[in-house]
């Protein structure tokens, strides 16, 4: 018996036929309504033996059909979640005579899966070059240790978000001079939507020891 429906015995109704047990759970429904919802769903899973959970899932199922039935289970969440796509590590090259310096982005997106964008950016221009794709941790340090031992700039790593903002203030330029950004910079475009232009890095206080020394 349960407590959301008196009179329900399930030990009972697993001694009637079936004719007798579908007519006693459509009388247990139709009495009952919403309030039966609870005890059918016991029955239909229980341990009253097979013919009563057939006769409890036809009487839910008759009640769905006048709708009434249970609030859809919420979806199961995934085991692993899709993560949002950010920027995750950056590296830039020294600035070269024609004020134009190569910027990498790699960006983090679903279960970790990592997508390297690879930039040219000018100081007068704006965008120059973009290429990249996806790619391996294990391929990004191979291509990053070819880059350092062939490149004659500096190369260094730096924060993500001050990568991003560089980008935008490129993406500036181009609006300021009422130009576009290469073809090749459509794919990337939407990963900078919205980005601030990189802050002014702060002065480091001058060390006295030099300052004295050129006094």
């Amino acid at each position: 018996m349960t407590d959301a429906a008196p009179g329900l015995d399930a030990a009972r109704l697993a001694t009637l036929g079936e004719a007798a047990l579908d007519d006693a759970l459509r009388t247990f429904a139709d009495a009952h309504g919403a309030a039966a919802l609870p005890a059918l769903h016991d029955l239909a899973a229980g341990a009253a033996g097979r013919a009563v959970r057939r006769g409890a899932r036809r009487a839910l199922y008759r009640l769905a059909q006048r709708g009434v039935a249970s609030p859809a289970a919420p979806a199961a969440r995934p085991i692993v979640e899709r993560g949002v796509e950010h920027a995750a590590r950056a590296w830039i090259s020294g600035v070269d005579g024609h004020g134009s310096r190569a910027v990498w982005i790699v960006f983090e997106g679903a279960y970790g899966a990592a997508t390297l964008c690879s930039l040219i950016l000018n100081d007068t221009v704006g965008v120059v070059d973009a290429a990249g794709g996806a790619i391996t941790k294990k391929r990004l340090e191979a291509e990053l240790a070819a880059l350092r031992a062939s490149q004659k700039l500096p190369w260094v790593e730096l924060d993500p978000a001050r990568a991003v903002g560089l980008v935008a203030e490129a993406l500036a330029l181009h609006r300021a001079r009422a130009t576009a950004p290469p073809a090749a910079f459509a794919r990337w475009a939407p990963r900078f939507g919205g980005a601030a232009p990189a802050p002014v890095p702060e002065l480091q206080a001058p060390d006295p020891a030099l300052v004295e020394r050129a006094a």
